[in-house]
């Protein structure tokens, strides 16, 4: 209980932030590595010893003395110099703990969406021995090793979750990892005595469990205020034991109650864990389409990005000529904030489908007859946005960026309604290159849907302006902050 705020509140203090999602994913990589020995040291010490459990508490001195000795060679952190004293009555604590979080966007859902992990853990693991039992035909020591193959699946899971966050939590991820460990729950109930496919759907379970806690351990990091971080964690820890006590609830109540077989287990976890996906994906909707349109961009287009060090890390306003409705994709594919679109409201003739996908985008289409700078709505709707933390894209019909930034600079109404921000206000430009004809022997399918696209973001650090600068880029003379 000690152990465990200090292991992940440490994380912040030892890396930069956009190092956070791969330090994560490398802590509970190894932390389930060292779960998949332990896992198999229980079973294996077991058996060959005849169930003589003083040579296994031996051992597991030795494993603890190591630890402490390596606990030495930590980094030096200041303290925080935290003037806070221990409060006996912890779950009033833990109260002012959570009541605090919900003031930071997403971090609340993060948490009790972390303790869902151990949670869904606890209960695979618990009912992986009685699985192997009835439905396999396996010893007690043999269903064992299957959690360690699972616990395998998701040391593997935390480090390709680090990879792909790359520099921020990449909660898009979360609730697809959800739905994959869904589907092979209930495929664990479908073909329960196949150990062949029994094997790789366990892993797979592993591997997506992993790929879903690793975004939000990282983004409770990032997200929790830095002198209530121990406690944000700490918090985080006894709702997931709780869930621990919950899942062995669960197990006692489908066997002694309904007894239901463990195969019928998997079935009740995967539709809570379906339940449970649905409310994550609306709470980190933004995310999760932001995540989404990023891989559709990659597949559609071939991008070329110059200026990305002219991204902040903070939110912005993104200023864009509009030319078509993939724009949206080529922005929300090269960077990695979640964005709220505003664009005018395009013909009439646009199509429904283009509609949706626009809702789905929760793109805000301002009216053709009242200009943005001078709509309180959609200006007050970037103003909240903004202070949510989510970036603002505006897409404009001037075919001159700059020219439609100074008529909002220029807006007593914009200005009125900004002046308690200091957001900077980034000029794009987007540029799509022609479908070329291809001779019949090359594949015309890829010509058609990977399109050639440029983007460049802002000014550059000599002070060339965009339209300059990106005749440079085409000229191929301008090679810097590619």
């Amino acid at each position: 209980a000690i152990f465990g705020p200090s292991k992940y509140g440490i994380i912040p203090e030892l890396v930069s932030t956009e190092k956070i999602s791969e330090a994560n994913g490398l802590m509970t990589s190894f932390t389930f590595l060292a779960i998949i020995f332990g896992t198999f040291l229980a079973s294996f010490i077991t058996d060959i010893t005849n169930r003589d459990f003083i040579i296994a508490s031996l051992l597991g001195t030795m494993i603890s003395l190591i630890g402490v000795i390596t606990s030495f060679c930590i980094e030096y952190t200041p303290p925080s110099g935290s003037s806070k004293r221990f409060n006996i009555l912890f779950v009033k604590e833990i109260y002012s703990t959570l009541k605090l979080s919900s003031k930071e966007p997403s971090l609340l859902a993060a948490m009790f969406g972390s303790a869902y992990f151990l949670f869904l853990g606890s209960y695979l693991q618990l009912n992986l021995i009685p699985f192997a039992t009835q439905s396999l035909g396996l010893s007690d020591v043999q269903g064992g090793y299957l959690f360690l193959i699972t616990a395998l699946g998701i040391g593997s899971g935390s480090i390709i979750a680090g990879k792909i966050s790359g520099k921020t939590a990449e909660l898009g991820l979360v609730p697809i990892a959800g739905i994959a460990v869904m589907i092979c729950c209930f495929l664990l109930d479908i073909y329960s005595s196949h150990l062949a496919a029994v094997i790789p759907l366990v892993i797979c379970a592993g591997m997506f469990g992993g790929i879903y806690e690793v975004p939000m351990d990282a983004f409770i990091q990032i997200a929790s205020p830095n002198e209530n971080r121990g406690q944000v964690i700490a918090a985080t820890n006894v709702i997931s034991f709780f869930g621990v006590l919950l899942a062995a609830g669960l197990l006692y109540i489908n066997t002694e109650v309904f007894h239901l077989s463990a195969a019928k287990g998997f079935t009740i976890i995967g539709t809570i864990t379906l339940f449970t996906t649905a409310l994550i994906a609306y709470q980190f909707f933004d995310y999760f389409t932001r995540f989404t349109g990023m891989i559709l961009s990659r597949l559609h287009f071939q991008l070329t990005c110059y200026g990305m060090n002219n991204i902040p890390t903070t939110p912005a306003i993104y200023v864009c000529t509009h030319t078509a409705w993939n724009d949206t994709l080529i922005v929300l594919g090269t960077q990695r904030r979640r964005m709220r679109f505003f664009i005018h409201n395009e013909q009439e003739h646009s199509s429904k489908l283009l509609m949706r996908l626009y809702r789905l985008l929760r793109v805000v289409r301002v009216p053709s007859i009242d200009p943005l700078e001078n709509n309180p709505d959609c200006l007050k709707a970037i103003q909240y946005s903004l202070k949510k933390g989510i970036s603002v894209c505006i897409f404009s019909d001037n075919p001159n960026v700059f020219t439609q930034i100074e008529r909002l600079k220029g807006s007593p109404l914009f200005s009125s309604i900004m002046t308690e921000t200091s957001y900077p206000i980034i000029p794009i430009s987007i540029t799509k290159e022609e479908c070329k004809k291809v001779p019949p022997s090359t594949n015309r399918l890829y010509h058609k849907y990977r399109v050639p696209a440029s983007v460049v973001y802002g000014v550059g650090e000599s002070g060339v302006s965009l339209d300059q600068k990106y005749a440079f880029v085409k000229a191929g003379e301008y090679p810097e902050n590619r």
